[in-house]
């Protein structure tokens, strides 16, 4: 029998009880807290998987989680990039919940941003350069030397990776890059942003076929958007949400686009939808015929989930209007009003479960009590969730805005928000990842019949 010696049993033991303590520390994260799948299941919640990311959680830590569509991203203080599989939206991927891989780029300790994911590519701004990586393989596409540390996350768009810089300005990238290239010699374009950028940009589409570019917003609230035309240049619309005397309109956080539509929320308590001009090639223009005021100041930037845009004023609750342009919400308010003057009792019920209450003019659907809310994490199946003013998850209803679930994070104190998925991510600072999804209701499909003395098949002949 092959026998162990002492130096190798010095090498093994502490591995072993190192994988040992990590499994119990998983196990003492999920027992009772949101990421517990009996927990979860309460909630009407089923945990879709969990992983332990893979760096040194003793002496670092997670930075930052970015959840995209079917890949999740975490970034770690010792340089370390992971991907996990989020979801197999193709025959062939790796199964949900696989750690699909890990790289290392820039000095631990390092200056670094969250990643953006794309379709294809993982882009990762850390100390002054630029890294992007295949999405599914991690195979490192190129790295761009920027001079200059990145002001907020890299993100891909299109044929294009949006590279907001710490000196006022915004560098667009072309995604085909390949090796290491000066910024000198990659045909990127420096973009004049007026003032500092310290949200990501959102990609961005037009057309039909969609051209993708992206959206942005500067620290005194000029909101830019740009998309290539049919003629190989760009079109640049641009809107200035400062009323008159203002200096500032800072954002609470990055836009949501849907469709052609942008919504953008700022420290100063409006709440704005544009869109490009069909009209002025330069300009965005008003969605809605003014900005709706909103009843305090927002936590960050809006959500969009179905026809609602979501907003959380932090402590002082969450505010839900409708995202349709003036005169759509004006047609259904008027159908509503129509009904409930019980013209027709069959108008009546098919205008009330087509047409929400709107409030007059802002298009308010529910707002919490003060005190339901705090900082929003992802829009999930019927569900609002949000981290409440103690720590715990919380949800309220997306239809009602009624107080509904309350769970405990436990360890999962790490941040992460998820505009597009339906999928809800928790993380710890020492690499534990849980993702969480609305419970699948399967349709039990009756028996067949057993032929009986009706079915002239069962007739003995």
């Amino acid at each position: 029998m092959a026998r162990c010696s002492p130096l190798r049993l010095a090498i093994l033991i502490p591995l072993i009880l190192l994988a040992a303590g990590r499994a119990r520390a998983g196990g003492g994260l999920l027992c009772g807290s949101a990421g517990d799948e009996f927990v979860a299941a309460r909630a009407g919640l089923r945990r879709e998987w969990v992983i332990q990311i893979p760096f040194d959680s003793a002496g670092r830590q997670l930075e930052s989680v970015t959840a995209g569509d079917d890949v999740v991203v975490a970034c770690s203080s010792d340089g370390g990039v992971h991907a996990v599989q989020a979801a197999a939206s193709a025959a062939g991927q790796p199964r949900p919940g696989s750690l699909l891989w890990s790289k290392r780029v820039g000095r631990p300790g390092g200056l670094g941003q969250s990643a953006g994911v794309g379709t294809s590519l993982v882009t990762v701004a850390r100390d002054l350069d630029v890294h992007a990586f295949d999405a599914q393989t991690g195979v490192l596409r190129w790295t761009c030397p920027l001079g200059h540390a990145s002001a907020a996350a890299a993100v891909p768009a299109g044929d294009n990776v949006y590279c907001p810089m710490s000196d006022d300005g915004l560098v667009r990238l072309p995604a085909d890059l390949h090796g290491v290239v000066p910024l000198a010699d990659a045909n990127g374009q420096e973009l004049d942003t007026s003032s500092p950028i310290e949200q990501p940009p959102v990609p961005f589409a037009v057309g039909d076929p969609p051209r993708v570019g992206a959206v942005w917003i500067n620290d005194e609230g000029r909101v830019i958007a740009e998309a290539p035309n049919t003629r190989d240049r760009w079109n640049v619309w641009s809107f200035d949400t400062r009323l008159p005397g203002e200096t500032a309109a800072e954002p609470a956080g990055p836009p949501a686009v849907r469709g052609d539509t942008i919504y953008v929320a700022t420290r100063s308590g409006r709440l704005e939808a544009l869109r490009p001009s069909p009209s002025s090639g330069g300009d965005l223009e008003r969605a809605w015929m003014q900005p709706v005021f909103l009843p305090g100041v927002p936590e960050s930037g809006p959500v969009v989930a179905g026809d609602r845009v979501i907003v959380s004023l932090g402590d002082e609750g969450i505010v839900a209007y409708s995202a349709m342009p003036d005169d759509l919400a004006s047609r259904l308010a008027q159908q509503r009003q129509d009904a409930q003057a019980g013209d027709d009792a069959a108008a009546n019920e098919d205008a009330t479960a087509e047409a929400p209450p709107l409030a007059p003019r802002t298009g308010l659907l529910w707002r919490t009590p003060c005190g339901v809310g705090g900082r929003m994490v992802a829009v999930v199946g019927e569900r609002v969730w949000f981290v409440d003013a103690v720590g715990r998850l919380a949800s309220v209803d997306l239809a009602t805005g009624e107080p509904r679930e309350c769970l405990p994070l436990g360890g999962f104190t790490l941040p992460v928000k998820n505009q597009g998925g339906d999928r809800l991510v928790l993380a710890s600072p020492d690499g534990l990842l849980v993702s969480l999804a609305p419970r699948r209701t399967v349709t039990a499909v009756p028996d067949a019949a057993a032929p009986g003395a009706a079915d002239p098949a069962a007739t003995p002949r």
